[in-house]
């Protein structure tokens, strides 16, 4: 996850909490994909999958104000 988003989202909720956990979503969803059999894998990508939607929702509401 690119720090970009981690700091975006720390300027738009104003608390280092929320980016720690998702750069947590983040990590354990990829690591899930890399350590996991074939059953266990959309879980993990869901995951990582909803953490950069949220990044990106972040990102957006900085951008447009």
């Amino acid at each position: 996850m690119p720090g970009t988003v981690v700091y975006v989202t720390l300027m738009t909720t104003g608390t280092l909490i929320v980016a720690m956990v998702l750069h947590a979503m983040w990590d354990f969803g990829t690591l899930g994909i890399l350590a996991t059999d074939r059953q266990q894998r959309p879980v993990a990508g869901l995951l990582a999958l909803a953490s950069l939607a949220v990044g990106i929702v972040s990102v957006w509401f900085v951008v447009t104000g």
